[in-house]
Protein backbone atom coordinates (compact mmCIF):
# COMPACT_ATOMS: atom_id res chain seq x y z
CA UNK A 1 0.00 0.00 0.00
CA UNK A 2 2.82 2.35 0.77
CA UNK A 3 4.48 2.38 -2.76
CA UNK A 4 0.92 2.63 -4.27
CA UNK A 5 0.73 5.89 -2.31
CA UNK A 6 3.91 6.91 -2.98
CA UNK A 7 3.57 6.49 -6.60
CA UNK A 8 0.12 8.04 -6.52
CA UNK A 9 1.85 11.19 -4.88
CA UNK A 10 4.49 11.55 -7.67
CA UNK A 11 1.63 11.25 -10.17
CA UNK A 12 -0.11 14.20 -8.81
CA UNK A 13 3.24 15.92 -8.09
CA UNK A 14 3.57 15.45 -11.99
CA UNK A 15 0.03 16.87 -12.79
CA UNK A 16 0.69 19.73 -10.47
CA UNK A 17 3.97 20.18 -12.19
CA UNK A 18 2.21 20.09 -15.77
CA UNK A 19 -0.69 22.65 -14.76
CA UNK A 20 1.75 25.45 -12.98
CA UNK A 21 3.80 24.75 -16.39
CA UNK A 22 0.97 25.76 -19.00
CA UNK A 23 1.56 28.99 -20.37
CA UNK A 24 -0.45 31.62 -20.49
CA UNK A 25 -3.56 31.86 -22.34
CA UNK A 26 -3.58 27.76 -22.99
CA UNK A 27 -6.15 26.09 -24.96
CA UNK A 28 -8.87 25.42 -22.10
CA UNK A 29 -9.42 21.71 -22.31
CA UNK A 30 -5.79 21.21 -22.18
CA UNK A 31 -5.74 22.98 -18.73
CA UNK A 32 -9.21 20.96 -18.09
CA UNK A 33 -7.69 17.62 -18.57
CA UNK A 34 -4.89 18.76 -16.25
CA UNK A 35 -6.71 19.70 -13.59
CA UNK A 36 -9.35 16.31 -13.81
CA UNK A 37 -6.16 13.86 -14.04
CA UNK A 38 -5.02 15.59 -10.72
CA UNK A 39 -7.87 15.09 -8.71
CA UNK A 40 -8.33 11.79 -10.04
CA UNK A 41 -4.75 11.08 -8.49
CA UNK A 42 -6.28 12.56 -5.62
CA UNK A 43 -8.96 10.69 -5.23
CA UNK A 44 -7.29 7.69 -5.37
CA UNK A 45 -4.50 8.94 -2.87
CA UNK A 46 -7.58 8.55 -0.98
CA UNK A 47 -9.21 5.62 -1.11
CA UNK A 48 -5.73 4.57 -0.66
CA UNK A 49 -5.15 5.32 2.57
CA UNK A 50 -8.67 4.75 3.93
CA UNK A 51 -9.61 1.09 2.11
CA UNK A 52 -8.64 -0.89 4.66
CA UNK A 53 -8.82 1.57 8.35
CA UNK A 54 -11.76 3.11 9.17
CA UNK A 55 -11.38 7.11 10.24
CA UNK A 56 -11.88 5.79 13.57
CA UNK A 57 -8.71 3.80 13.45
CA UNK A 58 -7.07 6.42 11.78
CA UNK A 59 -7.61 8.97 14.44
CA UNK A 60 -6.97 6.37 17.24
CA UNK A 61 -3.62 4.25 15.49
CA UNK A 62 -0.82 6.32 14.35
CA UNK A 63 -0.29 6.44 10.43
CA UNK A 64 2.61 6.96 8.53
CA UNK A 65 0.98 9.93 5.96
CA UNK A 66 3.74 9.65 2.90
CA UNK A 67 1.11 12.15 0.70
CA UNK A 68 0.90 14.91 2.09
CA UNK A 69 4.08 14.43 5.17
CA UNK A 70 5.43 11.90 7.32
CA UNK A 71 4.11 12.73 10.34
CA UNK A 72 1.24 10.14 12.32
CA UNK A 73 -2.35 10.93 10.34
CA UNK A 74 -3.83 12.60 13.16
CA UNK A 75 -7.19 14.80 13.25
CA UNK A 76 -5.17 17.69 12.88
CA UNK A 77 -3.19 16.57 9.93
CA UNK A 78 -6.00 15.09 8.24
CA UNK A 79 -7.35 18.85 8.57
CA UNK A 80 -4.23 20.48 7.34
CA UNK A 81 -4.55 17.99 4.50
CA UNK A 82 -8.31 19.07 3.33
CA UNK A 83 -7.21 22.75 3.31
CA UNK A 84 -3.78 22.17 1.34
CA UNK A 85 -6.38 20.65 -1.11
CA UNK A 86 -8.79 23.39 -0.78
CA UNK A 87 -6.37 26.24 -1.40
CA UNK A 88 -4.66 24.66 -4.57
CA UNK A 89 -8.05 24.14 -5.92
CA UNK A 90 -8.90 27.37 -5.35
CA UNK A 91 -5.81 28.96 -6.94
CA UNK A 92 -6.60 26.53 -10.45
CA UNK A 93 -9.93 27.73 -9.91
CA UNK A 94 -8.99 31.32 -10.09
CA UNK A 95 -6.47 30.74 -12.82
CA UNK A 96 -9.10 29.01 -15.35
CA UNK A 97 -11.27 32.13 -14.46
CA UNK A 98 -8.21 34.74 -15.46
CA UNK A 99 -7.23 32.92 -18.31
CA UNK A 100 -11.15 32.65 -19.46
CA UNK A 101 -11.83 36.16 -18.92
CA UNK A 102 -8.79 37.57 -20.62
CA UNK A 103 -9.73 35.15 -23.76
CA UNK A 104 -13.47 36.70 -23.77
CA UNK A 105 -12.32 40.22 -23.41
CA UNK A 106 -9.49 39.69 -26.65
CA UNK A 107 -10.66 41.97 -29.10
CA UNK A 108 -11.51 40.89 -33.12
CA UNK A 109 -11.96 43.21 -35.78
CA UNK A 110 -13.28 42.61 -39.74
CA UNK A 111 -10.82 45.19 -40.93
CA UNK A 112 -8.24 47.23 -39.29
CA UNK A 113 -5.81 49.85 -40.85
CA UNK A 114 -4.56 53.13 -40.99
CA UNK A 115 -6.18 55.61 -43.78
CA UNK A 116 -2.95 56.74 -46.08
CA UNK A 117 -4.14 60.22 -46.74
CA UNK A 118 -5.49 61.63 -43.26
CA UNK A 119 -3.26 58.51 -40.88
CA UNK A 120 -6.78 57.80 -38.84
CA UNK A 121 -7.28 54.25 -37.70
CA UNK A 122 -10.00 52.61 -39.43
CA UNK A 123 -11.81 49.67 -37.72
CA UNK A 124 -15.00 47.84 -37.85
CA UNK A 125 -16.75 44.30 -36.67
CA UNK A 126 -20.01 42.32 -37.59
CA UNK A 127 -22.82 40.33 -35.45
CA UNK A 128 -24.99 38.12 -37.58
CA UNK A 129 -29.20 38.38 -36.61
CA UNK A 130 -31.86 35.98 -37.19
CA UNK A 131 -32.76 35.57 -40.88
CA UNK A 132 -35.92 36.04 -42.58
CA UNK A 133 -36.69 33.58 -45.72
CA UNK A 134 -34.13 33.32 -47.93
CA UNK A 135 -32.26 36.42 -46.11
CA UNK A 136 -29.51 37.87 -44.20
CA UNK A 137 -28.96 40.38 -41.81
CA UNK A 138 -25.62 41.93 -40.96
CA UNK A 139 -24.89 45.15 -38.46
CA UNK A 140 -21.29 46.97 -38.23
CA UNK A 141 -20.25 48.99 -35.81
CA UNK A 142 -17.15 51.16 -37.62
CA UNK A 143 -14.81 53.71 -36.40
CA UNK A 144 -12.97 56.19 -38.87
CA UNK A 145 -10.70 58.16 -36.66
CA UNK A 146 -13.10 59.89 -33.97
CA UNK A 147 -16.41 59.31 -36.27
CA UNK A 148 -18.32 56.30 -35.16
CA UNK A 149 -21.02 54.91 -37.44
CA UNK A 150 -23.63 51.76 -37.77
CA UNK A 151 -23.75 49.56 -41.29
CA UNK A 152 -26.69 47.38 -42.09
CA UNK A 153 -26.38 44.92 -44.82
CA UNK A 154 -30.34 43.33 -45.29
CA UNK A 155 -30.84 40.61 -47.67
CA UNK A 156 -34.98 39.67 -48.32
CA UNK A 157 -36.48 37.42 -50.63
CA UNK A 158 -38.44 38.77 -53.41
CA UNK A 159 -37.98 42.21 -55.32
CA UNK A 160 -38.46 45.16 -52.83
CA UNK A 161 -39.09 48.04 -54.38
CA UNK A 162 -38.72 49.81 -50.74
CA UNK A 163 -35.85 52.47 -50.09
CA UNK A 164 -34.09 52.70 -47.18
CA UNK A 165 -34.67 57.10 -46.44
CA UNK A 166 -33.10 59.44 -43.58
CA UNK A 167 -36.78 58.87 -41.96
CA UNK A 168 -35.77 55.02 -41.44
CA UNK A 169 -34.62 53.86 -38.47
CA UNK A 170 -32.28 51.20 -36.71
CA UNK A 171 -33.98 51.25 -32.74
CA UNK A 172 -31.68 49.60 -30.33
CA UNK A 173 -33.10 48.33 -26.98
CA UNK A 174 -30.91 48.14 -24.05
CA UNK A 175 -30.98 45.34 -20.91
CA UNK A 176 -31.24 48.41 -18.66
CA UNK A 177 -34.47 49.84 -20.10
CA UNK A 178 -32.55 52.47 -22.53
CA UNK A 179 -33.62 53.23 -26.05
CA UNK A 180 -31.29 54.33 -28.39
CA UNK A 181 -32.40 55.22 -32.00
CA UNK A 182 -30.13 56.52 -35.15
CA UNK A 183 -31.18 57.21 -38.87
CA UNK A 184 -30.01 56.76 -42.16
CA UNK A 185 -27.42 59.32 -43.38
CA UNK A 186 -29.49 59.12 -47.23
CA UNK A 187 -31.21 57.19 -48.89
CA UNK A 188 -30.63 53.72 -50.10
CA UNK A 189 -32.14 51.42 -52.96
CA UNK A 190 -32.04 47.93 -52.78
CA UNK A 191 -30.48 45.34 -55.38
CA UNK A 192 -31.78 42.34 -56.98
CA UNK A 193 -30.12 39.17 -58.12
CA UNK A 194 -30.84 35.63 -59.01
CA UNK A 195 -29.42 32.89 -56.52
CA UNK A 196 -30.39 28.77 -56.78
CA UNK A 197 -32.74 27.55 -54.46
CA UNK A 198 -31.16 24.45 -53.33
CA UNK A 199 -31.59 22.66 -56.62
CA UNK A 200 -34.94 24.07 -56.79
CA UNK A 201 -34.66 26.82 -58.91
CA UNK A 202 -33.69 30.37 -58.84
CA UNK A 203 -34.94 32.65 -56.54
CA UNK A 204 -34.68 36.65 -56.68
CA UNK A 205 -33.59 38.14 -53.78
CA UNK A 206 -32.78 41.87 -52.77
CA UNK A 207 -30.88 43.64 -50.41
CA UNK A 208 -29.70 46.75 -48.96
CA UNK A 209 -26.51 48.35 -47.66
CA UNK A 210 -27.04 51.29 -45.50
CA UNK A 211 -24.89 53.30 -43.34
CA UNK A 212 -26.17 55.21 -39.90
CA UNK A 213 -23.80 57.88 -38.02
CA UNK A 214 -24.03 57.34 -34.15
CA UNK A 215 -22.40 59.25 -31.20
CA UNK A 216 -19.70 58.37 -29.32
CA UNK A 217 -22.64 58.56 -26.38
CA UNK A 218 -24.38 56.28 -27.72
CA UNK A 219 -21.86 53.47 -28.48
CA UNK A 220 -20.38 53.63 -24.72
CA UNK A 221 -24.13 52.71 -23.62
CA UNK A 222 -24.52 50.25 -25.44
CA UNK A 223 -20.79 49.22 -24.06
CA UNK A 224 -21.83 49.35 -20.57
CA UNK A 225 -25.45 47.44 -21.07
CA UNK A 226 -26.24 44.08 -22.97
CA UNK A 227 -28.39 44.82 -25.90
CA UNK A 228 -31.80 42.92 -25.73
CA UNK A 229 -33.92 43.64 -29.01
CA UNK A 230 -33.25 45.47 -32.13
CA UNK A 231 -35.64 47.21 -34.51
CA UNK A 232 -34.98 48.36 -38.24
CA UNK A 233 -37.21 50.03 -40.57
CA UNK A 234 -36.76 49.66 -44.49
CA UNK A 235 -39.19 51.52 -45.77
CA UNK A 236 -43.02 51.20 -44.91
CA UNK A 237 -41.75 47.86 -43.59
CA UNK A 238 -40.46 46.80 -39.96
CA UNK A 239 -37.74 44.23 -38.90
CA UNK A 240 -37.74 42.88 -35.41
CA UNK A 241 -35.25 40.62 -33.82
CA UNK A 242 -35.15 39.81 -30.01
CA UNK A 243 -31.37 38.69 -28.98
CA UNK A 244 -30.06 35.89 -26.87
CA UNK A 245 -28.38 36.70 -23.83
CA UNK A 246 -25.07 35.25 -25.52
CA UNK A 247 -25.51 37.34 -28.88
CA UNK A 248 -26.24 40.25 -26.82
CA UNK A 249 -23.11 39.71 -24.99
CA UNK A 250 -21.52 39.40 -27.89
CA UNK A 251 -22.84 42.78 -29.58
CA UNK A 252 -21.85 44.73 -26.39
CA UNK A 253 -18.40 43.60 -26.71
CA UNK A 254 -18.19 44.87 -30.04
CA UNK A 255 -19.31 48.24 -28.63
CA UNK A 256 -16.50 47.95 -25.79
CA UNK A 257 -14.18 46.85 -28.46
CA UNK A 258 -14.98 50.01 -31.19
CA UNK A 259 -14.16 52.19 -28.78
CA UNK A 260 -10.94 51.35 -28.29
Amino acid sequence: MTEKKIRTARTANEHIAKIAALPRGINICVFLRSLLALIKCWNAATSAICHHVSRQQILKVPYVDVIMTKRPLNSENLKNRKMTRIKVLGFLLLFFLITEQTYSQKCYYDYIEKDQITGEMIKGNTIGFGCFIGCGWIIGLNKHGNRYFVDMHIKLSGSVRDVITPKNSIIFKLENGEIITIYANEEYVPSSSLTPNWGWGQDIVSWFNARYYISEEDIQKIASSRLTYIRASVGTDTYDESLSKRKGKVFQKNAKCILL
